[in-house]
């Protein structure tokens, strides 16, 4: 007998060397402009291959950009990833898995600048 995953239980290992994942946790305040970058950034997120990971609350707006990880994922990543619990951070996290940046701020372009300088994207840039 085999057991079927549905699309709700994901684990962020699912995605390793497939997506770099930017795991956040939003003020209150910066809720509603983070949400406008993930509009207006949309083609500079996939052309990166970024995905999201709400640690607290999910942007609605940008739900395809969401990775969809299951309950008790999340959890796990949160207590791994430790975010500092004081408002706003954003972590990334690279294709390997690896910790590569922490930010306590919701722009994106200082992420796109690192993500752009890895030797795995300079690759990905040479081949397109």
């Amino acid at each position: 007998m085999s057991v079927t995953l549905s699309h709700s239980q994901h684990l962020l290992s699912d995605y390793i060397w497939k997506y770099r994942v930017i795991a956040y946790t939003l003020s209150t305040n910066e809720t509603a402009t983070f949400a406008e970058q993930l509009v207006r950034l949309e083609a500079e997120i996939i052309e990166r291959d970024v995905r999201f990971v709400a640690l607290d609350q999910i942007v609605s707006s940008s739900k395809a950009l969401h990775l969809d990880l299951s309950p008790s994922e999340k959890q796990r990543l949160y207590r791994s990833l430790k975010p500092s619990g004081n408002g706003t951070e954003l972590i990334l996290i690279g294709k390997d898995g690896g910790i590569k940046l922490r930010e306590n701020q919701s722009e994106l372009t200082p992420f796109f600048a690192i993500i752009d300088q890895m030797p795995m994207r300079r690759s990905e840039i040479n081949r397109r």
